[in-house]
């Protein structure tokens, strides 16, 4: 647990913090969205799981986004699928 209290302990969020926090949501959103036109593209599979590992630290630093956090893991989990299944 040390860790985990680590991570959402962290010092203060920063304008620099929530500004890439913004644009890794809107970086997701769009490559969600080229993930929905075409699921078997892997490029787009390693740009996305990228994405959400620097969003994951990001937006635990920023109170106004550590409330997705779960939602980050959750769609980890959903893309780490859709690559087993096109493998």
């Amino acid at each position: 647990m040390g860790i985990l209290s680590k991570l959402f302990t962290s010092k203060q969020s920063t304008p620099a913090d929530e500004n890439e926090a913004k644009e890794l949501e809107v970086a997701i959103h769009n490559l969600e969205q080229k993930l929905s036109e075409n699921d078997k593209d892997a490029e787009v599979h390693k740009t996305l799981m990228i994405t959400y590992n620097k969003a994951l630290k990001v937006y635990v630093k920023c109170p106004a986004y550590r409330n997705k956090v779960d939602s980050l893991f959750e769609k980890i989990d959903e893309l780490r699928n859709v690559i087993r299944r096109n493998i």
